[in-house]
């Protein structure tokens, strides 16, 4: 056979292009040339270019990629050159290049249809079998990745296929952070959140001419299916890319959707073979639980594994669209898909979506059924019709209830005008709220807030006596789903918005621990219990050490604690787990593409998961309205304190004997002193959008002195939790690093504000020279704005008041308190030793346990008005670090202390068994429990019958302790 020459290329342009590969002298300009010779190259073309590239020689020294990629895996980068023609000839190319491998192609589709069967059996020798032939025979493909991922994902890992998944991963590059291989592997599997994952890759994934490796299969993972005209083209380029049979999957299952022309036909044997999987009526995967109502998201997410299966195809073209962002679903609005009106084709209003009496679910519908229907079936529903008509007025609270219960995501996948539109639509006031509350998840505006709030008052004033604790109960009976959204929604934040329901501080934080008390008895929660009597032991001792000192910059602490318990204490459960920390690696302090990347990896790796954690707690920190330190800038500077103190007491000229001249110079002084006041003012903002652009505080950890200070934060996290073996000082340390983190911003306030108290600040008289009047008038006036300057440099220094730990006299003066509350003789006289030993939370919580049942003893019990005291001991010995407590009480004038004692030990008979529940009239069996959870280590009771008092010891493990 004669073999290819350039002169058997039709077009004189290309022939060019040709010749020009052929200089190896300019190898800089090799692969520019070959990329103009792609974009130049003509359909008729293009199979002699092909044939002259792969086998003259005189282009040896041009490397293809693989087509079936059996050396090395396609998903890292390489020097290989990338066939991808102009779109026009993209669908015959790989046609021309699967026709090549006909035989290949339909043996490698057999092969993938057992390899299916095998998954879906969950026959685990079959399946290693036939993925170990596959691999051998076939080669890489992002096809037989996505396989491997729905292993890891809904596989046993006791499993050899599990085993051999998660090796096949560690290959393709997941432990050196291949973003791409990170996408296939979470987007398949179910263990990440499905939206959050794609918002944050969402400016990561790109199918661009230049876009790598790890960016194409990024962006084929949360897009399988393409649907635009030009994209879809794109997509077949990508798909190539990484194997042959990776591409004639990607032009096969797009023709069977539609989305290509129906004309394109292959090979016969590779027709054929698609034909049988077409017709091979496999069974749904085994791990789908039919009756479960989030299968069918489970069957959505694993579809991309299983493209060549026509119920997971259309099953995923059908919702692809709609299950998305608001902000990302924008850009295919326009794009008509048959799918998804043919199975929504019955669904024309928000009742229709309705769910039935059924509780068994299909997890891969071909059509919306309201009976069998899962969670994202119904979920798209809702945002379909609620973006074509959000009319809500015909639905009552017992269906609202009913169908929030079965959906997911809604708040997410439903924009803020729609919600907004919904809630005007709806009639019903229970319906109206529950839409204000999805509202408020995602929406930035206050307006949207202040709604919420009054309806969420008037609902409960009118319809549940004002009880927050009735609404719950009255949800929960509507349905259950409902409220493990509003128990976080109603935090301390929340609850100290709505007066007309929560009206002081106090009971803000009460209301609050009565909700996670009701949460841990409905749902057998027992942290939540936990975290009651920790948020109350909080309140009391804040209350004992002083109210926040408001002339120093400052937060609300508590508040601050709480919000990392509740939305950031999950993301350091990882962290804690690890046998040590590491800081991840950051190339730029001041790339924001450095960042991305580290938030790219979070949602794997516990170090960056982690660190991301604390950058996000640094912004919740400065910028919160409600308890960060954007509330006190607030206050002290746009609310027009920071203008009002530099003007106040200013001199008044009348009560000088200025002249006019002099009294002219001081008013346009004065006037150039607001402007300056006004731009010092705009300076004083955390910059970001919609803030002035002279706006000098950073909420974001961007500078290598504030990352360095975030790490070692990681760091101390790790370490402190190994010590106390669990999460609770967290929130403590985060709080603390955080305002080591903002002492850099306060640095660059301080400078502001002293560069802004300059001598050209200052008022100088430059008419009636000599004039004494002028002159003493000059001075007032720079002592007065000096000494403004100075107290306003005053407000941006940390507090000496924030360390949110507790002292042992703080925590012994909260239970003393509560003792006198209820015996109103105990007035006892303290005398405490060691009050001034600091505790971080994990450790105080016990400490309070414990001296609640000894004071409470001395109050029942004892001597009134009586004695306490109070000697504590920290100490560090070969097995850690100990607190110990004495305590000495004074027995009644009728008893001894050696009867005291014996009665205290008899109520403790019972042991530790239900002490929480049922105590002894001493509390000792709570004592008993306490060591027998490790809460304390030890303790013990003793009569000094000589003196008539009771010593009662108890000893703590304090590792932790700051």
């Amino acid at each position: 056979m004669q073999s290819t020459t350039i002169l058997d290329v039709l077009d004189g342009r290309t022939r060019d292009f040709l010749r020009g590969l052929l200089s190896q002298k300019e190898q800089a300009q090799v692969r520019p040339t070959f990329e103009r010779l792609m974009q130049n190259v003509s359909y008729h073309d293009l199979p002699t270019v092909d044939r002259l590239l792969r086998t003259n020689p005189l282009y040896k020294h041009l490397e293809f990629r693989e087509e079936f990629p059996l050396s090395e895996s396609p998903f890292a980068e390489s020097s290989c050159f990338d066939v991808t023609p102009r779109k026009s000839a993209r669908i015959e190319y790989v046609r021309y290049r699967a026709n090549l491998s006909d035989a290949r192609i339909a043996r490698a589709l057999d092969s993938l249809a057992a390899i299916n069967r095998a998954l879906f059996d969950e026959d685990d020798e079959s399946l290693l079998v036939g993925l170990a032939d596959h691999l051998l025979e076939y080669g890489h493909s992002l096809t037989l990745a996505r396989k491997l991922a729905f292993i890891l994902g809904h596989f046993n890992k006791g499993t050899e296929s599990w085993k051999t998944a998660s090796t096949a991963f560690s290959n393709y590059g997941l432990e050196s952070r291949n973003y791409g291989m990170m996408a296939v592997a979470d987007t398949i599997s179910i263990d990440f959140p499905y939206l959050g994952l794609k918002t944050s890759f969402a400016e990561f994934g790109s199918l661009g001419p230049r876009a790598t490796a790890s960016r194409r299969v990024a962006y084929l993972s949360f897009n399988p299916i393409i649907f635009g005209q030009e994209e879809v083209l794109d997509g077949l380029s990508a798909s190539y890319f990484f194997s042959l049979i990776d591409g004639v999957i990607y032009l096969l299952a797009h023709r069977d959707l539609g989305i290509l022309p129906p004309e394109i036909r292959l090979a016969p044997a590779i027709e054929q073979s698609w034909d049988r999987i077409q017709a091979d009526v496999q069974p749904t995967p085994t791990c789908f639980n039919d009756e479960d109502q989030f299968a069918d998201a489970w069957a959505f997410r694993a579809a991309p594994a299983f493209l060549e299966v026509r119920p997971f195809r259309e099953y995923r073209a059908a919702l692809q669209r709609l299950y998305n962002v608001p902000e990302l679903r924008a850009f295919d609005q326009t794009i008509v898909n048959p799918y998804e009106n043919r199975f929504y084709a019955n669904v024309k209003t928000v009742r229709d979506l309705l769910p039935g009496e059924y509780s068994l679910y299909d997890p891969l519908p071909t059509q919306f059924d309201r009976e069998v229907a899962g969670s994202l079936a119904r979920s798209c529903g809702l945002v379909r019709i609620a973006l074509q008509n959000p009319d809500f007025s015909g639905i009552d609270s017992e269906e609202i209830g009913c169908l929030m219960g079965r959906t997911a995501d809604v708040d997410w996948l439903l924009p803020p005008a729609t919600l907004r539109a919904a809630a005007a639509s709806a009639k019903d006031p229970f319906v109206v709220l529950i839409l204000l509350i999805l509202l408020r998840a995602h929406s930035p505006q206050t307006l949207d807030l202040f709604r919420f709030k009054k309806a969420f008052q008037d609902y409960v004033n009118s319809e549940c006596g004002g009880s927050i604790i009735s609404f719950i109960d009255l949800v929960y009976r509507t349905d259950r789903g409902i409220v493990e959204y509003l128990v976080p929604l109603l935090d301390e934040t929340t609850l100290s918005q709505i007066p007309f329901l929560v009206n002081t501080a106090e009971g803000v934080y009460e209301t609050r621990a009565s909700i996670l008390e009701w949460f841990a008895q409905r749902f057998d929660e027992p942290t939540y219990k936990d975290k009651a009597k920790q948020l109350r032991i909080d309140r009391k001792i804040a209350s004992v050490r002083g109210q926040i000192n408001e002339t120093r910059i400052n937060i609300d602490g508590l508040r601050f604690r709480q919000w990392i318990e509740t939305s950031k204490q999950s993301e350091f459960s990882a962290l804690i787990r690890q046998e040590s920390a590491a800081a991840p690696f950051i190339g730029d302090v001041h790339s924001k593409r450095s960042y991305a990347d580290i938030r790219l990896t979070a949602h794997r790796d516990p170090n960056a998961r982690a660190a991301v954690a604390i950058m996000d707690c640094y912004r919740e920190f400065c910028v919160n309205p409600d308890f960060g330190i954007a509330s006190y800038l607030g206050r002290r500077i746009r609310h027009g304190t920071l203008k009002g103190t530099l003007l106040d007491n200013l001199p008044n000229p009348d009560e000088h004997k200025l002249s006019a001249a002099v009294r002219a110079q001081f008013e346009k002084w004065l006037d150039g002193f607001k402007l300056l006041i006004n731009r010092l003012t705009e300076m004083l903002h955390f910059r970001g959008r919609g803030t002035s652009s002279e706006a000098i505080i950073s909420p974001e950890v961007d500078s290598k002195e504030k990352w360095d200070v975030a790490m070692i934060c990681l760091q101390s996290v790790f370490d402190n939790s190994q010590k106390d073996h669990g999460a609770t000082i967290i929130p403590i340390i985060v709080e603390q690093y955080c305002w080591y983190i903002f002492e850099v911003e306060l640095r660059h306030i301080q400078q502001a504000v002293l560069e802004t108290r300059s001598d050209s600040t200052l008022f100088k008289v430059r008419a009636g020279i000599g004039d004494s009047s002028a002159l003493n008038f000059e001075k007032a006036v720079n002592l007065v704005v000096t000494t403004h300057f100075n107290t306003v440099a005053s407000w941006f220094r940390k507090p000496a008041n924030i360390s949110p730990v507790a002292e042992v006299g703080n925590i012994l003066e909260v239970v003393r308190r509560e003792a006198q509350a209820e015996y109103a003789a105990f007035q006892p006289e303290v005398s405490v030793s060691g009050g001034g030993i600091k505790l971080s939370g994990g450790v105080y919580y016990n400490v309070y346990d414990a001296l609640s049942v000894v004071v409470r003893n001395a109050a029942k019990h004892g001597l009134l008005p009586g004695r306490l005291v109070v000697d504590a001991r920290s100490a560090v010995n070969e097995t850690g670090e100990r607190l110990t407590i004495n305590v000495l009480t004074d027995v009644k004038a009728d008893d001894s202390a050696s009867q005291g004692v014996a009665r205290i030990y008899a109520a403790a008979s019972g042991g530790a068994a239900d002490a929480d529940v049922v105590e002894g009239l001493s509390g000792m069996r709570k004592l008993e429990k306490m060591k027998v959870d490790g809460a304390l280590l030890d303790f013990c009771v003793v009569p000094l019958d000589c003196d008539r008092v009771i010593e009662t010891e108890v000893v703590f493990a304090t590792k932790g302790s700051v």
